[in-house]
Formats: C-alpha cells, structure tokens, sequence
C-alpha cells in the first residue's frame, strides 16, 4: 500500500509548476508580438528574431529558484528549533498552507501514558488502584498472564521500586499491571516458551502467540472486544468454562460500552489449547475478560484544537479505539463539539457503506472516525483533497504509513513511531505533541 500511496506535490510546487507555464507563454507571446513589430518597423528579419529571443531569455526569472530555497531553508531552521524536522523542503510551505489535519488519538492528543484502571470478569468488575490490595483472585490473574503472553514489550526491574519499559504504551501498561501482582514476562515465558506468533493486524484488530504446554500448545489472544467476544464461544468463570451464546455476547458487549462511555480504552483476553502447528487463532476462544484502560488527554491540547478552530483549520480524529471512547476524548479536548452540528463518530463499517452508497458529503462533515482501517484512511485522504483542501495527516504505526505517504504532508512521531512511519513522512515531531503542528 505504501508503494501504491503516490504522494501529493506541494502547494508550493503546483503554483510555482503554474507561474511557470504561464511565464512560458506570456514570453512566447510576447516574443512573437516584438519581432513581429521589429519585421513591420523595417528591420532585418534575423534581427528582429534575435533581439525577440534576447528579451525572452531575459525575462525568465533565474533568480526564482534560489529565493525560493532560501524561504524555506530558513523556514526549515526555524520549524527544527520548535521540534519538527522537515525531511522534504517544499513540505515547509504546505503546513502553513495545510486546511484539514487528519490525527491519530493515542499519543498525539494523549499522553501516551496508559494504565489499566478497570477489569471485566464474568458477573464482576474490578477497579485496579492498587492490584497488590486486591483480594486473590484467579480469573483476574488468567487474563493478566495471557496479556503478558500475548506481548511484544519488555519490562525490566532494577531490583528496587523502579521499572523500565519498551514497547507500545497500551502493552506497557498490560505488563505493569501483571508486575504489581507479582506476575512477570520472562518467567511466565519460561514455564511456556513462545513458539510463534500472529502480529496484530489493523483488519483483524487482533493479536495472538503460541506457547508451549505440554504436547500441546496454548494460544493467546488479545485484541478488539467487538471481535473477541464475537469470535469466543465459551466464557471463563469462577466456577469454569461455560458456553457464550449471542445473548452472553451482547451483554458482554454492553459491559463494554459502559468503559468506553467513561473515555477508556477497552482491550479483551482470550485463550484456547490446541494441536501443535494450529493456525486457527479465531476459533473454539475462551473469552477471559476486558482491560480497560485510561490515557489523559495532553496538557494545553484543548487550546491547540481551538487555535486550528479560529484559523480554519478542520480537525479530524481518526483512532482504531471504540466509538465511545473516540467521542469521550474528542468531546473533552474540543474536536466534537454539539453546538457546531457534527454527526457523532463513524465507524468503519459505516465508513465503507458510506463510499459504497456515495455518501461523501456525510464523510467530509465528520469529525471523528473509530475503528478505521488504513484503505479507509486512504480514502478520507482522497476526498477531502478532491474537495480542494491541503490535507496533514499524523500517525506513528506501519500500517498509517500508506496514508502519511498520500497525504499532502505526512507528520509521524519521533519518539514512538516506527521508521516505516518516519520515511514515510515529510515531517516528524520529536516531541509527539499535536500542538508543534499548531504552532
């Protein structure tokens, strides 16, 4: 998708690729004109040509393409001085130019600083201030060991109170969660190695890992409630496994929506045994509970998006979260704002129904987009820069990388985006603050 994402030529470079062609002419014209009158006024005709052509050449501006470098060469300092290092010198003039900015949420209007606060269990709901208070409980330690499993981070102890982790805020805050009831990666990966794993996947919206156990294999699973549950047909509970049938489901999904409408981020566990060499990561789960998890809002980001708001600038959050949770957060720092008239959130599977009935003017009025994939980003991208905006657009992840690339200037995080992101990008922020792009 990157290779097929062809990025947009600047602002700049369209007006400049314009007053070229008009220069063209108007030079051509004239030159006709002037030899024309030389030839009617008596002279030679060789003279008149030459004296056409030496006017010609004179009024091409030589001087245009080092003036030109020189704005924004220093436009370039200036920008690096606030944090943005520009890596495409004409994308200097198109953030000032820049009419709609297309945002993540996690990272860019938030912290980036999870913690798990909630958990759902069959028939109870747990609030994790202090998980060591808590009272021994094996259904909430199952889920925090198939979350630890189910991990790509790394948290290391030094031995005293202090805790170093690397990897995604959202699983940093999983094996933190795990340390504090005494429950750590290695060792669990000890007791089962991991013998393969399945890499979360935007369209999946799910992630899982093979561990040894025995002569079999135990699978963990973490990903998307709305998938999860969907997929799970039986349900961990105090007294065993039992089954989950549409009626569990939707009530579990109700359980859900109670955490999104409070602003978390909710993230479900599943497990399951099976045969070595098994592929079949959606089938016959075990459906263990729901994390819930909190990511403040930025400081001052409320007045970024009102800034963007007073300049004409749309700002529109594009996140894989809930729905509710998208509209938690973008109620609180200003992007969905009632009095202004905006649909509520649009879901992806709204998303496509909406491209495929050509409902495009419901698409460009909307503020904020939950559970996108990047082919949808693609083309939100697309219309609004068929409508005649000069669209930014913000991501950290390999699979925002298409849609950085389409984008008329792509803006990845420095801190926490991964290099695909960053090549794929005219700008990166080295302080992963949506309100550098502001300023």
């Amino acid at each position: 998708q990157v290779s097929e994402a062809e990025p947009q030529h600047t602002p700049l470079e369209r007006r400049l690729d314009e007053l070229g062609k008009w220069l063209a002419w108007a030079v051509i014209v004239i030159g006709a004109i002037l030899a024309g009158i030389g030839i009617l006024a008596g002279r030679e005709v060789s003279m008149a040509v030459e004296v056409a052509i030496a006017l010609a050449v004179a009024a091409i501006p030589e001087g245009l393409p080092i003036v030109a470098t020189i704005a924004l060469a220093r436009g370039l300092w200036r920008m690096a001085q606030r944090n943005a290092l520009i890596t495409r010198l004409s994308a200097v003039e198109t953030l000032g130019a820049t009419s709609v900015i297309l945002t993540d949420k996690t990272g860019t209007l938030t912290e980036s600083r999870m913690v798990v606060t909630t958990a759902l269990m069959a028939g109870e709901e747990i609030e994790l201030e202090n998980l060591v208070e808590q009272a021994s409980s094996s259904l909430l330690d199952d889920m925090l060991k198939t979350a630890v499993l189910c991990n790509d981070a790394v948290l290391q102890k030094d031995g005293k109170a202090g805790q170093d982790a690397l990897g995604s805020p959202t699983e940093n805050a999983l094996l933190a969660a795990a340390a504090s009831r005494g429950l750590w990666r290695e060792e669990l990966l000890r007791e089962e190695p991991e013998v393969a794993e399945d890499p979360f996947d935007p369209d999946s919206k799910r992630m899982a890992t093979m561990h040894e156990q025995g002569d079999r294999v135990h699978v963990a699973v973490k990903g998307a409630p709305d998938v999860n549950i969907h997929d799970c047909a039986v349900g961990s509970t105090a007294t065993g496994a039992q089954a989950l049938d549409e009626k569990g489901r939707r009530a579990w999904l109700e359980r859900v929506e109670g955490l999104a409408e409070r602003g978390l981020r909710t993230l479900a566990v599943a497990h399951k045994s099976a045969e070595p060499g098994a592929t079949d990561f959606d089938v016959g789960l075990t459906l263990q509970g729901v994390f819930g998890m909190e990511d403040p809002p930025r400081q001052g980001i409320g007045e970024a998006v009102e800034r963007c708001r007073n300049a004409g600038i749309a700002v529109i959050m594009v996140t894989g979260d809930h729905a509710n949770t998208a509209r938690n957060v973008a109620t609180e720092i200003g992007v969905l704002d009632a009095a202004e008239g905006a649909p509520p959130p649009l879901a992806g599977s709204e998303v496509n129904e909406m491209l495929a009935a050509n409902r495009h003017d419901e698409l460009l009025r909307a503020r904020v987009f939950s559970r996108v994939t990047p082919d949808q980003k693609l083309r939100l991208i697309e219309l609004h820069q068929q409508q005649g905006h000069v669209v930014a657009m913000t991501g950290d992840g390999v699979n925002d990388a298409p849609a950085l690339r389409k984008a008329d200037i792509g803006v990845a995080m420095g801190i926490r985006g991964t290099a695909v992101a960053r090549e794929a990008a005219e700008m990166v922020l080295q302080d992963d603050d949506f309100s550098t792009i502001v300023a």
